[in-house]
């Protein structure tokens, strides 16, 4: 049998059709998307904003912006969502740590508001 890939790192899912992006970090990348995936198409997604958006996987694409280490990734996760947030603006479905927070329907620093598509 052999082994896929195991990526430690930052990565992004952009919904193609309408340019909202989502940013995370992963132990283990390849695991997590299929994680999204599952929960997107079971409609459970923790992010309301993404599962507002999400009509089928094709629609989706991921790319892995950055590999680092596990002690890393927290650090890494943070500035990812800071520059999303400058490039992406209000497409960016995860709010937490993002400095345009206030642009959302929620209150600054609160997680996974959702955004309207």
């Amino acid at each position: 049998m052999r082994r896929r890939p195991h990526f430690i790192g930052i990565y992004l899912i952009t919904h193609k059709p309408s340019g909202h992006v989502y940013v995370g970090k992963s132990s283990d990348i390849f695991m997590r998307w299929n994680g999204h995936l599952t929960s997107l198409l079971a409609k459970k997604h923790h992010n309301p904003g993404l599962q507002a958006v999400f009509t089928k996987p094709e629609d989706l694409s991921f790319q892995i912006m950055e590999i680092c280490t596990k002690k890393q990734l927290g650090k890494k996760e943070k500035q990812a969502i800071v520059d999303a947030a400058a490039k992406y603006g209000q497409k960016l479905t995860n709010v937490k740590n993002n400095p345009l927070a206030k642009l959302f329907a929620g209150p600054i620093g609160e997680k996974n508001v959702p955004v309207k598509p």
